[in-house]
């Protein structure tokens, strides 16, 4: 009988565990790996992103060890992964940021920026997303303000699931649920927003 490894990678734990087609659980499979996200004086929510990607390949592992017999039996593999996410990575594909998660509140002081510069209702008609600490829009800004040499190396923003697929598959893509997390997506053109795209650059 064919098998799924499934991955729930959230901010506090990183579980993994095989399923049959039916979705039931082997529970002698399961792992559930918990981490700490490091909550700064200032309203910070971060991750360190390799050791991130060490938690996920970890737990994969684990499974694995445990159940070896069954390896073969693996076909397909499933993720989930904590949304609204934002990680920078340089020309080599090196992390340049933390992973700030939906938790990072630092962003927020540059909402009424965003407000004064353009019309929020026409952008929540068409990302969903009002302006928000936990969306790409806030978290953009304030690292360009905040952090202008970290930002100018900065190459490419992901998600860490994007991070995760691209060192695992060697590609860099994102889902269409993913990138509607990051409100600078619109969700009737399905694509990336234009007008958000030229502020943020």
């Amino acid at each position: 009988m064919p098998f799924i490894l499934a991955l729930d990678i959230g901010t506090s734990s990183v579980r993994a565990a095989l399923y049959d087609l039916r979705g039931n659980v082997l529970p002698e499979t399961m792992v559930k790996n918990e981490r700490v996200v490091e909550i700064t004086g200032d309203g910070g929510a971060e991750i360190d992103a390799e050791e991130a990607i060490r938690q996920v390949i970890e737990a994969i592992d684990e499974v694995l060890q445990r159940n070896d017999s069954l390896i073969e039996q693996i076909a397909f593999v499933a993720m989930s992964c904590f949304w609204h996410s934002l990680v920078g990575i340089g020309e080599d594909g090196c992390a340049t940021t933390p992973i700030y998660t939906w938790a990072e509140t630092r962003p927020a002081n540059y909402i009424q920026t965003l407000r004064d510069n353009l019309n929020e209702i026409e952008i929540h008609n068409r990302t969903g997303a009002r302006f928000h600490s936990s969306y790409w829009t806030a978290k953009l800004r304030w690292l360009k303000e905040e952090f202008p040499v970290v930002f100018e190396k900065t190459t490419k923003w992901l998600s860490f699931s994007d991070l995760l697929a691209s060192r695992l598959f060697g590609r860099q893509v994102t889902s269409v649920s993913m990138a509607s997390g990051t409100g600078i997506f619109d969700i009737r053109k399905n694509d990336w927003d234009a007008e958000l795209l030229w502020f943020l650059k």
